[in-house]
């Protein structure tokens, strides 16, 4: 058996907190079976005292995990916020890359387009050429024919 001043000691609050914890209900009705008055002094038997305790065990978890949900929100939304900040960044850095890549294509084709251009110019002048040069043994031989014809008509 203890005395309210040992349970307090005990659990580490005051006896005004055992005072006002065992005059609510529903711990008031039940520690009355578990109380003896000796001396003008409460004691309360090893059944009572394991209610007490029990009363501020449960505020004191209510109090913790009230207070653990919010410490814990307020890490896994920083924790979140940072994630967020990361893949902003790299996404940008993403976007940045392909910017620079699309840019880069955009001068291949412009390139590519460009010696496409030039390769038919030069398959024109290619047959120019080929034409020129089958026509070229014709010409000559058609000016030797003109040189011949003249040369025989000015004799005559």
């Amino acid at each position: 058996m203890k005395t309210i001043k040992q349970i307090a000691d005990d659990i580490g609050v005051s006896k005004q907190a055992i005072y006002d914890k065992i005059k609510k209900e529903p711990l008031s009705s039940s520690l009355k079976e578990f109380t003896l008055k000796l001396d003008n002094t409460l004691h309360y038997k090893l059944d009572g005292i394991n209610l007490i305790k029990s009363a501020f065990n449960k505020k004191e978890q209510s109090s913790v995990s009230s207070k653990e949900p919010v410490k814990l929100n307020q890490v896994l939304t920083q924790t979140l916020q940072d994630q967020i900040a990361f893949l902003t960044e790299q996404n940008n850095d993403f976007r940045q890359q392909l910017n620079e890549e699309r840019r880069h294509n955009r001068e291949q084709a412009d390139q590519i387009l460009q010696l496409a251009v030039n390769s038919q110019k030069l398959e024109g002048m290619e047959k120019e050429i080929r034409a020129m040069k089958n026509s070229l043994p014709k010409l000559a031989e058609q000016q030797k024919k003109n040189l011949v014809s003249r040369l025989f008509l000015w004799r005559k």
